[in-house]
């Protein structure tokens, strides 16, 4: 299977599924190969037999090309930091094999192979964060990938096919979208679990205002919330507790489905970058040729790791502010402060509000866009580079962030829920009491802290999602 949507890569990556080439794949492999063969012998082909870079008029000779190879991987493996989480490691490796798979590379059938056997054997790359500008490719995360494949014996002008692609910042915006998307369903949930504890009013989603305006997102969103509210019950009748609410609970459709709509559009941008061809050069087989260009270049990837960092910025922001509406008795329709059953004697989740605080600044910190920041280098070769790694692994960090925002209002709103002598809806119910389940130590043996972090364990699981009896878009 071919690896076409960020959904397939998330999929493969976490049930571990084996990669099994095709008959029509080798045939495609092994003309590549044979084109870059017979080409090297009268030609130059650009970082098979001459140098990279600058340095891209140097002849490599064949009786120099194991020597040029292996100082190729050793020097462009300059990455530093701490290493790559799991998922995106391996996803990195898939996405190189879902590029080699094509016959686009020139790289032979065994070496692709053994490449295979390294990730169908459960290899974890070790790569560290930092250091890739996103252009040439990753140069630098991919030659440490392949310092991690041992087993892996390369032929005469492979490397520089397996280190000039956008497959690591690719997988890391893929994996980072994938939790985007599903904390947005969290959002909807958290806002009505909100709008529960305060009473607030529902009837601007009871009555569909949001079909006045044509974004999808929107209408999403309201539709979750009347999904949640059992809106559609023949008993259910809205409330509206006073003229006006503020706008953290009457504008969520707005804030939520406009935040949707650009999270699905990045996550199409990946799903674009994975079925392309990230090489350079490439080999076209059917017209005998070798190419070079710049599809290495990840440009697109880095506009959409620093807009998903944005978006998110606005989730984390509306959550921030029904967290302080739940925590102020000024403002919570009769809660008690900060949530104590003992004012005074005991804070409550005062301080969980500065916690939140905390992660939405760091996200508005981190929502300052990587791709305008390009520097020349390689002697002025390569001198305008996308910033794509720091891009993504910026909107990565984003999306932790926000997910910690929304456990902190999960946790608020099901404390306080503790208050409302009131019914609530049933798929409600169900969450309060799971999440009041996973917290019930929490101030008498546990910090509030373990609480948080339960919780967002809970999200990022999607035990959450998938307690709930109904089905969130």
């Amino acid at each position: 299977m071919t690896i076409k949507s960020l959904d397939d890569l998330v999929l493969f990556v976490r049930k571990n599924k084996k990669v099994v080439l095709t008959i029509d794949e080798k045939k495609d492999i092994c003309r590549s190969r044979k084109v870059l063969v017979e080409k090297m012998k009268t030609e130059r082909v650009y970082g098979a037999n001459t140098g990279v870079g600058k340095s891209w008029d140097v002849d490599i000779l064949p009786k120099d090309d194991e020597e040029f190879q292996r100082r190729l991987i050793l020097s462009h493996a300059t990455n530093t930091g701490k290493l790559l989480e799991r998922d995106s490691a391996r996803g990195t490796l898939l996405l190189l094999i879902n590029t080699l798979r094509k016959g686009f590379s020139g790289v032979s059938l065994e070496t692709i192979e053994a490449i295979i056997d390294s990730y169908n054997s459960d290899i974890v790359p070790i790569i560290p964060e930092r250091g890739s500008l996103g252009a040439s490719g990753d140069l630098s995360p991919l030659s440490h990938q392949f310092l991690s494949l041992s087993e892996v014996k390369l032929k005469q002008g492979e490397t520089i096919f397996l280190i000039n692609g956008t497959h690591c910042c690719t997988s890391v915006l893929a994996f980072a979208v994938y939790e985007a998307q599903k904390i947005v369903k969290i959002a909807d949930l958290a806002v009505a679990m909100t709008t529960e504890a305060l009473q607030a009013n529902t009837d601007t989603v009871y009555y569909n205002m949001s079909s006045l305006k044509e974004y999808m997102g929107l209408h999403i969103s309201e539709e979750n919330a009347q999904m949640l509210f059992d809106m559609n019950s023949p008993d259910y009748s809205p409330r509206t507790s006073s003229l006006q609410d503020a706008y953290s609970l009457k504008c969520f459709p707005h804030v939520h489905g406009g935040i949707r709509d650009f999270i699905n559009f990045y996550a199409d941008i990946v799903s674009r970058e994975i079925r392309s061809i990230s090489l350079n050069p490439v080999v076209f087989t059917n017209i005998n040729q070798i190419r070079c260009g710049g599809n290495f270049h990840a440009h697109s990837i880095a506009l959409a790791g620093d807009c998903s960092s944005v978006a998110l910025v606005g989730l984390g922001g509306i959550s921030q502010a029904r967290i302080g509406r739940m925590l102020d008795e000024d403002c919570s329709n009769g809660l008690p402060p900060f949530l104590s059953s003992k004012p005074g004697i005991n804070p409550g989740l005062m301080i969980s509000g500065y916690s939140s605080g905390a992660s939405l600044s760091w996200s508005k910190i981190l929502s300052r866009p990587a791709s305008v920041d390009s520097v020349s280098v390689s002697a002025g070769q390569e001198d305008f580079v996308s910033m794509a790694a720091n891009a993504t692994l910026k909107a990565r960090d984003s999306v932790e962030e926000v997910r910690n925002i929304l456990a902190v209002e999960l946790l608020c709103a099901s404390h306080a829920l503790k208050f409302r002598e009131v019914k609530i809806p049933d798929s409600l119910a169900k969450i309060r009491d799971l999440i009041l389940d996973r917290t019930k130590n929490m101030l008498i043996t546990e910090s509030v802290s373990e609480a948080i972090n339960n919780i967002a364990k809970l999200i990022k699981s999607g035990e959450i999602l998938e307690a709930l009896p109904v089905y969130l878009f």
